[in-house]
């Protein structure tokens, strides 16, 4: 026995084949081209594809979507390869219209390009996202540093202080004998006056002065004796 309801007509209806929703595009469109395509789609009636006039306008009343919603739609179908634009939309002409659009998975007009159904929309790819460079992978970058970072270098304090007249150790260093390395202040180190016990001090190594000064007074208190002598024998 026949099944009525499956003989029952077929009322108008949109068809998505398994081609379409498999491939990689599909499965990146937007919510909005969607629903854009399938208002696009309840226009064909079989041998007018590439006769689909629709406006941003008209797209907007059909889908709910503002009118520069409908028309980034327009452009991402034609960039993912499901529809086409076979005739720009003009109204400055005599007999202004619409833009009209065809589907690439059916047959276009007789002599057209899109003729034959080109399935553009299974070509397309996804552009390969350029993300950050890995911190582990990345070179560091090397400078070389010249003269002029010791210009900016500070200046040492101990060297400032070596520099000073008080600490700056005499020229003049005993050839022979013994002495101390640690020099004493230049304002210290001056000749005394003979006799002096100043001049006998650890940090003058010079000991001429002090045995002049002593040799001096040994002669003079022999001079002394010999005259209190020659005194007494007078006497």
């Amino acid at each position: 026995m026949a099944d009525k309801f499956r003989q029952a007509k077929v009322p108008r209806h949109v068809r998505i084949y398994h081609r379409q929703m498999q491939s990689i595009a599909w499965k990146h469109l937007t919510g909005g081209a969607s629903k854009v395509l399938l208002a696009l789609a309840t226009l064909e009636k079989g041998d007018n594809n590439g006769q689909f006039f629709m406006s941003t306008r008209t797209g907007a009343e059909w889908t709910g979507l503002s009118k520069n919603a409908v028309h980034r739609a327009l452009q991402e179908l034609q960039d993912k390869g499901f529809i086409y634009c076979a005739e720009r939309g003009g109204f400055s002409r005599k007999t202004p219209h619409a833009a009209s659009w065809g589907l690439t998975w059916a047959a276009g007009p007789k002599g057209s390009e899109h003729r034959a159904p080109s399935h553009a929309y299974e070509k397309w790819r996804p552009a390969e996202k350029r993300g950050p460079r890995k911190s582990d992978t990345a070179v560091p970058e090397t400078k070389t540093v010249g003269n002029s970072a010791s210009a900016r270098r500070p200046r040492n304090v101990d060297s400032e202080i070596g520099e000073m007249p008080e600490f700056r150790q005499s020229a003049t260093v005993s050839k022979s004998g013994t002495h101390n390395s640690n020099q004493a202040p230049v304002h210290l180190a001056r000749p005394q006056a003979p006799g002096d016990s100043a001049s006998l001090a650890w940090w003058n190594p010079d000991l001429s002065g002090p045995i002049g000064a002593l040799a001096k007074a040994k002669v003079l208190s022999a001079l002394l004796e010999a005259a209190a002598a020659d005194h007494r024998i007078a006497a």
